[in-house]
């Protein structure tokens, strides 16, 4: 018993430096480079309340060249069978895709990105998504989306 809580205490200490960390960076536009949280869930210890997970997404590049978009997760429990997905939307139509490999595992982190053929592609005026999906037993769950102005 005593071994669960100090590792209880362990993982609420690295999940509140992220969360101190986080705060003021929930988004943003693309001047250079754009990132933020975006927190899912929520936990109760001691009577204080913490996020059950976050994901983070980053913009990279300079006004409408996009140069890179990465995006990680942390969570409190494993998610299992997820995937990232990049999204770019202009005037309320999604017209770029990037599809994230599916990872048929359980897992409390991950990090993936994306990098445009080239090494750099001039984007539309709009937003950069990242968003984090896992299958449930019924259908897939959209976890949380991240997103940031591109202009």
């Amino acid at each position: 018993m005593r071994r669960r809580i100090g590792r209880v205490r362990n993982r609420l200490a690295v999940l509140a430096a992220v969360c101190a960390l986080a705060f003021g960076a929930t988004g943003g536009t693309a001047q250079a480079t754009a990132g933020g949280w975006q927190y899912w869930g929520n936990f109760s210890w001691n009577g204080v309340r913490f996020p059950s997970g976050s994901l983070y997404h980053e913009v990279r590049g300079s006004g409408l060249r996009l140069t890179g978009d990465v995006a990680s997760f942390a969570s409190v429990g494993s998610v299992c069978d997820f995937w990232i997905d990049f999204d770019y939307y202009a005037r309320g139509q999604r017209y770029l895709h990037v599809q994230g490999a599916e990872q048929r595992r359980c897992a409390r982190s991950y990090a993936t990105g994306w990098r445009p053929q080239g090494g750099s592609r001039i984007m539309r005026t709009g937003q950069g998504c990242a968003t984090l999906y896992a299958w449930t037993p019924s259908r897939v769950a959209t976890i949380a989306r991240q997103c940031h102005h591109i202009q």
